[in-house]
């Protein structure tokens, strides 16, 4: 048997958590989070923010290591509640147990861009004039009738 959740190959009980056993009032939620992009400066030492406002539209503020040149990443995106279906399996390396639990919302974030206060000009570089002198030529055909000037070339295969 393939064992890539690193389990071992015994038969284990799995428990149903608070989701399931008390949905009316879980004592726990689960959520997923979906980047788009991570930044490799990421500090996993400082917290990150997550605000979620009334109508679901969701900031998350990622800390940057120090001297990486921006303080953190902004991240926005919003909500969705999950159906019923999905859920998340939860194992524990330490006691041996697993838990499957009901995932309450799913969270998509898109990176924004660093608003400037004050655009910077642009640097002041010489100037050159381009003229363009291409006319616009005419789309008839031109036929030419009589003798043609150049001779065609023949192109004879080379033998090996």
């Amino acid at each position: 048997m393939d064992n890539r959740l690193n389990i071992g190959s015994e038969v284990r009980e799995l428990k149903l958590g608070s989701t399931f056993t008390n949905a009316a009032a879980p004592s726990n939620q689960f959520h997923t989070i979906k980047y788009d992009f991570k930044p490799a400066s990421v500090d996993v030492n400082k917290p990150a923010v997550l605000e979620i406002s009334a109508n679901k539209q969701v900031t998350v503020t990622v800390p940057h290591l120090d001297g990486s040149g921006v303080p953190n990443t902004v991240f926005k995106g919003n909500q969705r509640d999950y159906s019923r279906k999905d859920c998340v399996l939860i194992l524990n390396r330490a006691t041996g147990e697993i838990t499957l639990e009901q995932l309450n919302s799913s969270i998509v974030v898109k990176k924004t861009r660093i608003e400037n206060k004050a655009p910077n000009p642009p640097p002041s570089l010489p100037t050159i004039k381009v003229e363009n002198n291409t006319a616009r030529q005419s789309s008839k055909t031109k036929i030419t009738t009589g003798v043609r000037k150049n001779a065609p070339i023949s192109f004879m295969p080379k033998h090996s």
